[in-house]
């Protein structure tokens, strides 16, 4: 009974020795791939990084952001050059970030790149300044991240998209417009001339803009509330399964309401005609709203 006890010991310590010189030779190899020298060090402070990049927009009609679990802000940029930004701090040296622009073709690229090792423990700031006469197409992708911004360009197109992190925009304006976000709220405020979709589960959307006739706007969400300010009423299509719908008309049009729910009700009055601009609503316990 003794000797197996003793051989059981030994297989057990032998089979933590080999797990142990695996896990290290995947974590050194990982390390020395991405950083050129195995850098365990850790800081609990955190260690800070700023990287700045700039590129000409000549000659380019689309700008496309992207990051991973970036705060992304978007501001205004002097001159002709796309600036960017990045602030990081950084737990282990050896998850260190990227920044990447650079110019492929009519496309301007920003891009925050990651680090294959599993080991990131890093926060991170993107501030993208965009030139005040550009007035082609932005697209912003940022998984897990927030994107905001402030900006007075008048856009062809813009679409953004996150999974958990919010989307907050305001820009003179823009034709077509895609926005969505899984976890995350929408605000989005600008004259829009197009299409204009928003999408979310659980979010609160809130659009201000809507200016032409010949525009149109798409809205789905299920547990959100919807808020629509519009300058001109246009096409709509709205569709919540608990969410308070809220629609404000700047300009007194009637409307051809058609209005589908289970226990909500409509609240407020708006003048309607048969053959006004479709404004078509659906909820599942939600109430309509005009002001």
């Amino acid at each position: 009974m003794k000797k197996k006890t003793v051989l059981l010991i030994v297989l057990i310590c032998f089979g933590v020795f080999v797990l142990f010189g695996v896990a290290s030779c995947f974590f050194v190899s990982s390390y020395i791939k991405n950083n050129g020298s195995p850098d365990f060090s850790y800081s609990s402070k955190g260690i800070e990084e700023t990287q700045n990049q700039s590129v000409s927009l000549e000659g380019v009609d689309t700008i496309v952001i992207t990051g991973v679990s970036d705060e992304i802000t978007l501001t205004a940029s002097a001159g002709d050059m796309l600036t960017s930004e990045l602030n990081t701090t950084q737990f282990w040296k050896a998850s260190k970030l990227t920044l990447d622009s650079h110019v492929s073709g009519t496309t301007a690229y920003v891009e925050v790149v990651y680090p294959t090792t599993s080991m990131h423990m890093i926060e991170s700031e993107l501030n993208v300044g965009i030139p005040t006469d550009f007035s082609g197409s932005v697209k912003i992708i940022d998984t897990a991240g927030s994107v905001s911004g402030d900006i007075s360009n008048s856009l062809s197109s813009l679409s953004m998209f996150t999974t958990s992190g919010r989307l907050q925009l305001s820009l003179n304006r823009v034709g077509d417009v895609h926005l969505e976000s899984v976890s995350g709220g929408i605000d989005f405020k600008a004259s829009v001339d197009g299409a204009l979709t928003a999408k979310t589960v659980s979010g609160e959307v809130d659009i201000n803009g809507p200016a032409s006739s010949s525009a149109s706007v798409s809205v789905e969400t299920i547990s959100g509330s919807v808020d629509v300010t519009y300058f001109k009423a246009c096409p709509t299509k709205i569709s919540t399964t608990s969410g308070a719908v809220n629609i404000k008309l700047i300009e007194d049009v009637p409307i051809h309401l058609a209005f589908s729910s289970t226990a909500g009700s409509i609240r407020g009055e708006t003048a309607t005609d048969p053959d006004g601009v479709e404004f078509k609503i659906t909820t599942i316990s939600s109430d309509l709203s005009f002001e």
